[in-house]
């Protein structure tokens, strides 16, 4: 999961990164990739992606579709007669259904005909496959609007987590962040040099080559 503290609001720092929302003030950044023992399950992505959509339009008219054929099949077999109308209004059921706004007539003479039956296994699968999809997305929104789920509490808690080497800190190589690092009166600035003596920071020569190291999960860096 990647969190994003976010920054001073002056334009330099703005354009620095491109930051996701919602946006939380504080006076650092901190950008973390949770480290994990396993890999990840599935990838984070936004919740409504174009993939999203396309599959939730393709499970409404291949459900329709096969409910529709299956049905023709049926009746014909059974040799009784079937109508236009009598199609339409079973794809109708169908999409209704699938909305939700069905009556329960029309879902129990569903689940009586091979169609149905059918209907449901293809829907069950579309459904599992979007809520797979979607699961990593819902849960990296509940973690980003809850603050309690953040890695760290503050800017403290962040150079702990450098000073025991849980991650180390990536730097731009020319940023004048080493400065204020080296000379900073501020005891959070204080602490920070104590943990890079122990564990020194890895210095980047593009933001690109920073963001690989976040992207890594060994790394977090600091906006000043």
């Amino acid at each position: 999961v990647d969190t994003t503290c976010t920054f001073w609001k002056d334009d330099p720092n703005i354009t620095d990164v491109g930051y996701s929302n919602p946006v939380f003030q504080v006076d650092i950044v901190f950008i973390v990739r949770e480290q994990i023992p396993m890999g990840d399950l599935f990838a984070t992505f936004d919740v409504f992606t174009p993939t999203v959509w396309i599959v939730s339009l393709l499970s409404f008219s291949i459900n329709a579709l096969t409910f529709a054929l299956v049905s023709i099949a049926e009746q014909r077999l059974t040799g009784d007669g079937l109508t236009l109308r009598d199609v339409v209004d079973r794809v109708w059921n169908v999409v209704r259904m699938q909305l939700r706004t069905a009556c329960e007539a029309p879902n129990q003479q569903t689940m009586e005909t091979a169609a149905g039956k059918i209907l449901y296994i293809e829907f069950n699968m579309f459904q599992t496959f979007l809520l797979t999809s979607l699961y990593s997305g819902l849960v990296l929104s509940f973690l980003l609007y809850d603050t309690s789920k953040l890695p760290f509490e503050d800017g403290a808690a962040a150079v702990k987590l450098i000073s025991n080497g849980f991650y180390k800190l990536a730097i731009l190589s020319d940023n004048d962040a080493t400065d204020r690092i080296r000379f900073s009166q501020l005891p959070l600035m204080a602490a920070l040099r104590a943990a890079l003596e122990t564990n020194p920071p890895t210095y980047a020569n593009s933001t690109n080559e920073v963001i690989a190291l976040l992207q890594s999960g060994s790394h977090i860096t600091m906006d000043f």
